[in-house]
């Protein structure tokens, strides 16, 4: 008997279709029911019933509406580089419209008994500019190395590797080399110049100036360690580094997680100490 043959993109794709659909279908449901697990969980939305309700119900649509177009890419065999594309795109809308949905239901709804602990309306004072230009300035050296690397590297590129450093995934050198990394680091950029948003974090309550420069912290690794990881995708497409040191990479960037992860739980602490 013959093996059947799998193909493993299409398998992610419809994973991930099929993974955003539950997730429209669930923050739906829970578009009435305010909880701690499910739905858009941010200050404006645990502040205010109104802001929880539109926030989910415009996450919910959004969602549904991209798994919907998930799938049929998935059906027609879209090539991976337009898959992620329209996927990474779908979540930086979601995120960014029912943020700006949950915002304006809360400016517009009187919370003087809902929200006796909702933020003052100013930003939280703390320097964040020194976060902010360090995400640039990873960002700069990257392109900077892809500009350097550009004419060496192949069209299509390895993308994706396996546990032992073998490619396993490839896009063409645009999406490969710029688009898909830069996106990704605007979304993490956008999160950390979004969360100055005074009630961004107010779930947390008194959140305080060493709460945000942790989460502004956490993003900066996360970034970091990103950037790192296609800088050296890219060093491998160009044969300056072995295979076995995409491995490495991974390692690296999942240690700039971890170390995000620490500084957040250590300023969550803090905070409760505070407050007792």
């Amino acid at each position: 008997m013959g093996m059947i043959k799998v193909n493993g993109e299409i398998v992610f794709e419809l994973f991930a279709g099929f993974s955003t659909l539950i997730a429209a279908v669930v923050t739906l449901m829970f578009r009435n029911r305010p909880n701690s697990l499910i739905g858009v969980r941010i200050g404006y939305t645990y502040l205010s019933g109104a802001a929880w309700k539109k926030a989910n119900t415009t996450g919910g649509i959004i969602l549904l509406v991209l798994s919907a177009v998930l799938l049929l890419a998935a059906a027609a065999e879209a090539p991976i580089t337009l898959y992620l594309l329209v996927l990474i795109t779908g979540v930086i809308i979601t995120v960014g419209v029912s943020t700006y949905v949950a915002k304006k239901a809360y400016e517009l709804e009187d919370l003087s008994r809902e929200a006796p602990e909702k933020p003052s309306g100013e930003p939280i004072k703390t320097n964040v500019k020194p976060y902010l230009l360090l995400q640039l300035i990873a960002l700069g050296l990257y392109l900077l190395l892809v500009a350097f690397c550009w004419k060496n590297l192949p069209n299509p590129m390895a993308s994706h590797f396996d546990a032992s450093g073998n490619p396993n995934g490839f896009m063409s050198r645009f999406w490969g080399a710029i688009g898909v990394p830069s996106m990704v680091w605007t979304l993490a950029f956008g999160l950390t110049v979004m969360a100055k948003e005074p009630g961004f974090f107010a779930r947390m309550k008194r959140f305080s100036p060493n709460g945000w420069r942790a989460w502004a912290e956490f993003m900066t690794l996360m970034n970091l360690g990103f950037v790192t990881l296609s800088s050296m995708t890219v060093l491998y497409n160009v044969k300056a580094v072995p295979g076995h040191w995409m491995s490495y990479s991974v390692w690296i960037f999942l240690a700039f997680i971890f170390a995000g992860i620490v500084l957040l739980a250590r300023a969550g602490n803090d905070q409760g100490r505070t407050e007792v």
